[in-house]
C-alpha cells in the first residue's frame, strides 16, 4: 500500500507524462456558436465580479488512497477527513485553516497531508490562470521573481494559439422559483504547446447562459514537456479534476464540490492506485467583512496559506456534517475514463504489452511455492478485447504455472474464456480485498489452504463498485495435492498432502451488492453477497453461501458487523470444499492450531470503536505527516458455529479438524491507534476455562 501510494503522489507532483496534442484543425472554433459562447465566457470570467470582494467558507475534505482491481472492485486503503475554514479575497489571497481531522486506515501509512504545503481547494474559477491541484509552495528565481507552473485557462487571452473548442449546446436546464438557468457546454482540446512549460486542460466547461460564468469544469490536466522518471517504466500517471460551482446570493458562481484524482496505472498489471481528494462546501458567505482581514498579503503567500490548527483545538473538534467515507462513497476510478489518454481508453488500436491481470500472477510468496516469479503478455485488440498469457516458476516448489485467457467487454459485461494451472486457495468468507476465485494472494501465510488446480472455464461478469455485481462461471477442473516447501514453527496449513484429488465439472454464480462496503472495508454502508458453487465428477459437491456486512460511523463511534453462513451438500465432501475457520483471525483468543470445520457453518462478528477526544491531530515527522495517533478503545464479539454429518465427520477426523460442538464465541478488547490500523490488546474464549491471550496487529483486522 505505502509503495503504491508514494508512487501515485510522486507521479502527481512531477505532473503527468506528456500526451501528444490533437492535430491542428482548420479553425479554432468548430462553429460560430461555440466561438460566441467562448468569447463571452472569456470576457465574463477574466476577473471576479466587482461586487465580489471576499468570502469565507467551511469545507469538509476527504483524502483517500484507493486500490482498484481489474474486475471493477475498489477498496479504500486509507480515509482522512478534514474540516477547514477558508478565507478568500478578490485579489487572489487565500487562507485555509484546518480545524478538524480524523482518519481510518487499513494499514499503517503516512498522511495525504504530507504532499500539501499550500491550500488544496481552488477558491474560484475566475482569471486567466488556474492554480489547480497545488502541492508545493512557490519557487522564486535568484532575482526574486515568482516562478510557478500554472494551468493555462481555456478562456485566457492567448487561448486561440493553444486550444480548440467545440460544442456550445445546452446540456442542462436548472429551474428555480421565478427563473430558469440554461447550462451550455464547451469541449476543450489542446492543439499546440506553449513555449514555456505549463499545464493544459482537456475536457468540458459548463457555463450559465445568463452571465456566462463557469458552473463546472471536468477533465484532465496535461503537462507540456516530457517527464522522465524511473517510475514511468512501471506506472502511468494521470491527473483528473472535477470542479462544481453553485450559485450564491443569486449572483456568484462559487465552489460547491471539488474533486481531484491522480491515478497510478500499472504498466505490468491492470490494477490502479488512486490518490483522491473530494471537497464539499458546507457553508459559504460572500462578502463577509471578517474574511478580508484574515488573509495574509498576496505577495507573502502567492499560492495561499495553509495552516494546521493546534493539536488541542483539532482534538476537540466535533462539528462534522458528513460521516467519514461519505464524500467519496460514490467515486470510482473509472468516472474519468472519457477523458483518459489514448493509452487508457477502452477502445484503441491493437498493441502488445508486458503485464498481467493481477500482480500476483507475476510475483507472490507463500508456504507452498516459496517465491514465485513470472512474466505476462497482454495483446489489446480493438473493441475492448484482450488476449492475456502469463507463466512463471515456483522456486521452492520447483513447479511451473501459468495460463491464458481471451476477454471481451461489451455493454457493461465482461466475458472471459480461460485456461490455467493455479495455486488455488480454499479460503472461506473472504474480505473485499480478495481477488477472483483461484487467484493466489501476493503474500500468503498459514491462514490459507491451497490445492494445485488445472481449470478451463468461461466467465461472464457485470462489475460494479457500489451497485450490483454479477458473476457466472462454468468449466472443467482437476485438483491435486501440494506440499509445504517453506518451513514453519507451527504448520497449520492443513490441506498439505491431504486434499481430495480428482477431476470434475464446476459451475459458480455470485450476486453481490456494494462489494466495497462493509466491515472488512473502510467504505461505510451495507453490502451483501449470495454465492453458489457446484461440482460433478470424481469430486462432487454443492455449496450455498450468504453474507452481509455493515460499517457505520456516528461521531467518535465506529460500528462494524459481518454475518456469514453456508451449507455444503455432498455424498462424500472433498476436504477442499469444507467450510473452515481457525486461529485468532476468526475467533480471537483460541489457539492457532484450533481448526473448526464442517459442512455447515456460520460466523458473526461485531466491533465497536470509540476515538478518544485527544491526540486527534496529524503528527508531523520531518517533512511528512502521519495520521493522528488517535487512541481508540474497541471491543469485539466473535461467534462461530460448524456442524457435520456422519460422512463429513470421517473427513474431519482424517484432517485432524473438528466441529465447534455448539457455538464458540470470544471477546476481543484492544486499544487501536492511527485510525484503527495498529492495535494491541487481549482476547479470550467465552467458555469455561478460557484464558486471556495477547493479541495485536499492524492492519485494521476485524
Amino acid at each position: 500500500m505505502i509503495t503504491l501510494a508514494i508512487a501515485a503522489v510522486a507521479l502527481m507532483q512531477q505532473a503527468p507524462p506528456r500526451v501528444q496534442p490533437a492535430p491542428v484543425q482548420d479553425s479554432v472554433y468548430a462553429t460560430s456558436r461555440v466561438r460566441a459562447v467562448v468569447e463571452r465566457s472569456a470576457a465574463r470570467n477574466a476577473a471576479p465580479p466587482p461586487s465580489l470582494r471576499s468570502y469565507r467558507a467551511r469545507i469538509e475534505t476527504e483524502l483517500s488512497f484507493v486500490q482498484s482491481q481489474s474486475d471493477g472492485r475498489e477498496t479504500p486503503l486509507q480515509l482522512e477527513q478534514l474540516a477547514s475554514d477558508v478565507f478568500w479575497r478578490a485579489d487572489g489571497a487565500m487562507r485555509q485553516e484546518i480545524v478538524g481531522y480524523r482518519a481510518q486506515t487499513l494499514g499503517a501509512s503516512f498522511s495525504g497531508l504530507s504532499f500539501f504545503e499550500v491550500p488544496f481547494m481552488i477558491p474560484t474559477l475566475f482569471a486567466d490562470r488556474l492554480d489547480l491541484v497545488r502541492t508545493t509552495g512557490p519557487v522564486r528565481s535568484e532575482s526574486g521573481q515568482l516562478l510557478r507552473r500554472r494551468t493555462l485557462h481555456p478562456f485566457a487571452a492567448g487561448r486561440e494559439a493553444i486550444y480548440s473548442f467545440s460544442g456550445g449546446d445546452t446540456v442542462d436546464v436548472i429551474r428555480l422559483p421565478g427563473r430558469t438557468i440554461s447550462i451550455l457546454r464547451v469541449h476543450v482540446t489542446p492543439r499546440n504547446e506553449p513555449s514555456r512549460p505549463t499545464l493544459l486542460f482537456e475536457g468540458d466547461i459548463d457555463v450559465d447562459s445568463d452571465r456566462f460564468h463557469i458552473v463546472r469544469m471536468q477533465g484532465r490536466l496535461i503537462a507540456t514537456g516530457r517527464s522522465t522518471s524511473f517510475l514511468n517504466n512501471f506506472l502511468q500517471g494521470v491527473l483528473y479534476v472535477k470542479l462544481e460551482n453553485a450559485e450564491y446570493d443569486e449572483e456568484y458562481w462559487l465552489p460547491r464540490e471539488q474533486r481531484f484524482e491522480v491515478q497510478a496505472v500499472s504498466r505490468i498489471g491492470e490494477g490502479r492506485t488512486a490518490f483522491r481528494g473530494v471537497t464539499r462546501v458546507i457553508d459559504l458567505i460572500a462578502n463577509d467583512p471578517a474574511a478580508a482581514t484574515r488573509v495574509a498579503p498576496l505577495d507573502s503567500f502567492p499560492y495561499g496559506q495553509l495552516v494546521i490548527g493546534s493539536m488541542s483545538s483539532i482534538s476537540r473538534f466535533n462539528d462534522w456534517v458528513t460521516p467519514i467515507g461519505e464524500l467519496s462513497e460514490t467515486a470510482d476510478t473509472h468516472d474519468f475514463d472519457v477523458y483518459a489518454p489514448a493509452s487508457l481508453q477502452p477502445r484503441q488500436q491493437a498493441r502488445l504489452t508486458f503485464g498481467a491481470r493481477y500482480l500476483s500472477q507475476l510475483v507472490r510468496v507463500n508456504p507452498v511455492e516459496g517465491v514465485y516469479t513470472g512474466a505476462g503478455l497482454v495483446y489489446r485488440l480493438a473493441d475492448s478485447a484482450r488476449i492475456r498469457a502469463h507463466a512463471g516458476y515456483a522456486w521452492s516448489e520447483k513447479t511451473a504455472r501459468g495460463g491464458a485467457e481471451f476477454a471481451l467487454r461489451n455493454s457493461g459485461w465482461e466475458y472471459r474464456a480461460t485456461a490455467e494451472r493455479q495455486l488455488a486457495h480454499t479460503g472461506d468468507f473472504q474480505s473485499a480485498l480478495q481477488a477472483d476465485p483461484g487467484i493466489a494472494p501476493l503474500v500468503a501465510g498459514d491462514n490459507y489452504d491451497f490445492v494445485d488446480r488445472r481449470i478451463a472455464s468461461v466467465i461472464a461478469r457485470r462489475p460494479s463498485n457500489t451497485g450490483f455485481t454479477m458473476r457466472a462461471e462454468a468449466g472443467r477442473a482437476s485438483d491435486r495435492n501440494v506440499l509445504r516447501n517453506i518451513s514453519s514453527a507451527g504448520d497449520s496449513l492443513s490441506l498439505i498432502g491431504r486434499a481430495d484429488e480428482g477431476s470434475y465439472w464446476i459451475g459458480r454464480a455470485e450476486l453481490q451488492r456494494n462489494p466495497s462496503a462493509g466491515a472488512f472495508s473502510l467504505q461505510p454502508g451495507l453490502g451483501w453477497v449470495l454465492r453458489y458453487e457446484g461440482a460433478a465428477g470424481d469430486l462432487d459437491w454443492q455449496r450455498f453461501e450468504a453474507g452481509a456486512s455493515l460499517r457505520r460511523t456516528a461521531g467518535a463511534f465506529t460500528f462494524a458487523a459481518r454475518l456469514d453462513g453456508g451449507i455444503l451438500m455432498s455424498d462424500a465432501a472433498p476436504a477442499q470444499s469444507l467450510f473452515d475457520f481457525r486461529n485468532s483471525g476468526t475467533l480471537p483468543g483460541y489457539d492457532d492450531e484450533d481448526v473448526f470445520a464442517g459442512d455447515r457453518a456460520g460466523i458473526a462478528r461485531t466491533m465497536v470503536m470509540y476515538t478518544l477526544p485527544f491526540l486527534r491531530s496529524p503528527l508531523r515527522l520531518g517533512s511528512l505527516f502521519l495520521p493522528a495517533l488517535a487512541p481508540s478503545p474497541s471491543i469485539g464479539i466473535h461467534a462461530g458455529w460448524t456442524d457435520a454429518d456422519a460422512d463429513t465427520q470421517l473427513t474431519l477426523d482424517r484432517l485432524g479438524w473438528r466441529t465447534t460442538d455448539g457455538t464458540r464465541a470470544s471477546v476481543d478488547v484492544r486499544m487501536r491507534f492511527f485510525g484503527g490500523s495498529v492495535s494491541i490488546g487481549a482476547a479470550r474464549p467465552l467458555e469455561t476455562g478460557g484464558t486471556w491471550k495477547l493479541v495485536g496487529g499492524w492492519t485494521s483486522e476485524f
